[in-house]
């Protein structure tokens, strides 16, 4: 029952989960205020407080680094009895959300892990059916079965950071309802602490009368109050770039007390900024990262200057992304596009399929050929690695796979891995997706640009082609011609 468990849920939704180490951290000495207002809120022993705490704010505030930050203490202090960092990078999907926090839960308590073992063990449907049945089978029955035994687990918290990039609107409003009922009913022992923008949606659902009185309300905003932290971010920031090439020795001249102020200024009190452009310098060239920072520098003296007070701070982020997508060298940017269109074409197809091997396979690109991409889109994109080993336990090697009587269940696993075997891509930050989306803010570079979709959909011809010469195509990928089938008929071609 709990394999059954674990194969419906987010593994790499937990706070401690490998594919998600280099998620961002608050750098030592930032949002400390932040920090210890959460900290404080989770471990506090009065039953009189709220026990739900929102944190809310735009895109590049720097939510996700508070509540990584927060988690990681809480776990270490053993506070922490569950975390789920939604992300469009493959962790998006809503029915999987509560088999996650059952199964991280299951690993903490040894007895509710018996209760639910037996649960799904018995009823292998529970993982499958509607949130509201998934929590009170998973979660609500199993704990009110351990209290009456006497086993209680006490009080734990929950985070949940990026809730408005779970798929679907209602699927975010009812995941805030399910919580709220839980809490009116008492029937979940637990305080949630949650971090997401503040979609309209989202606020009317924390507004509702039944749920507004169980909530802690905090505001991150976009404030030049956070210019000394970013300061200190950047500071940190390029002193590590010189500590990975030998050249901390520069770092009395490199980069200036004023590269740093323009670089703070321009950031406007969003971390997702600086954080860029360290990437941005970091990962371009070895040698090279003074020229690199440097035409950073140009692009803002030349943005402010036709244009000093109607720069918005997303204005100076887009700007920043422009410069990202202008220095990519014109022979490898049309392969480059079409890997971003084959990514943010649809609007929530931005999931489990970002993986190496069905790039490569879907859209010909060779391992060399791909690794460039990523190295020209490393500010924003990251290819992690996964070597992984195939569990063939069941499977008899000598005969065709698909001859064999294998569980579904097994299957997908397989499956899974096989198309993992070859690495991940990891998006930094959403806020380059909802760069490229929109066409006012990335114009010819926008995915949704007529050039870019014909370039995109002359590309799948010629994939088709090649494999109609020697290949029976007639069990081709699904999504391979179902994009065909949108590009042909987007009217804008």
């Amino acid at each position: 029952g709990i394999d059954l468990l674990l194969d419906a849920a987010y593994p790499d939704a937990a706070v401690d989960s490998e594919v998600r180490k280099y998620d961002p951290m608050c750098f030592p000495g930032t949002r400390e205020q932040y920090i210890h207002d959460i900290t404080s809120w989770a471990t506090e022993a009065d039953n009189s407080t709220l026990p739900i705490y929102w944190m809310r704010g735009p895109a590049g505030v720097g939510k996700s680094a508070i509540a990584q930050t927060c988690a990681e203490g809480l776990k270490k202090s053993g506070h922490l009895g569950a975390a789920f960092f939604f992300s469009i990078n493959g962790r998006s999907d809503p029915r999987r959300f509560f088999p996650t926090l059952a199964y991280q839960l299951s690993t903490l308590f040894p007895d509710l892990r018996d209760i639910v073992n037996d649960r799904v063990y018995r009823d292998k449907t529970l993982v499958r059916k509607k949130m509201s049945s998934q929590v009170t089978s998973l979660i609500v029955e199993p704990l009110q079965k351990l209290e009456r035994q006497g086993k209680g687990i006490g009080r734990q918290i929950i985070f949940i950071d990026g809730l408005d990039e779970c798929q679907g609107n209602d699927a975010q409003t009812e995941i805030i309802e399910l919580i709220a009922a839980s809490i009116h009913n008492k029937t979940m022992p637990f305080r949630w602490a949650i971090f997401s923008r503040p979609e309209p949606h989202i606020k009317s659902t924390f507004d509702k009368g039944s749920i507004a009185p169980f909530c802690q309300r905090v505001l991150l905003p976009v404030s030049r109050e956070a210019d000394g932290e970013i300061e200190t971010y950047l500071k940190g920031g390029f002193t590590n770039i010189l500590l990975r090439r030998d050249l901390l020795f520069l770092s009395d001249s490199w980069p200036t007390k004023e590269d740093i102020q323009i670089l703070v200024e321009a950031s406007a009190g969003l971390f997702a900024y600086p954080a860029a452009v360290l990437r941005f310098v970091d990962c371009r060239s070895l040698l090279e990262f003074k020229e690199t920072l440097q035409a950073v520098l140009d692009m803002i003296a030349s943005h402010t200057t036709h244009s000093p007070k109607l720069m918005a701070p997303f204005a100076k982020l887009d700007a920043l992304y422009m410069l990202l997508m202008e220095r990519i060298p014109g022979d490898v940017l049309p392969s480059v596009q079409v890997l971003l269109v084959y990514m943010f074409l649809d609007e929530y197809d931005t999931g489990d399929t970002w993986n190496v091997a069905v790039f490569c396979n879907t859209l010909g690109l060779s391992e060399t050929g791909f690794k460039g991409i990523c190295h020209q889109l490393s500010a924003v994109l990251e290819y992690r690695d996964t070597p992984l080993e195939f569990d063939l336990k069941g499977i008899d090697v000598t005969r065709f796979f698909y001859d064999q009587d294998i569980s579904s269940r097994l299957h997908m696993r397989l499956t899974k891995q096989s198309r993992e075997i070859y690495g991940l891509i990891h998006l930094h930050h959403k806020s380059f997706y909802d760069f490229l989306i929109n066409p006012t803010r990335s114009s010819t570079f926008c995915v949704r640009n007529p050039a870019i979709l014909e370039k995109y959909f002359n590309h799948l011809i010629e994939r088709h082609h090649h494999f109609a010469q020697g290949l029976d195509i007639c069990n081709s990928d699904s999504k391979f011609i179902l994009h065909a089938i949108v590009i042909c008929n987007n009217p804008a071609l």
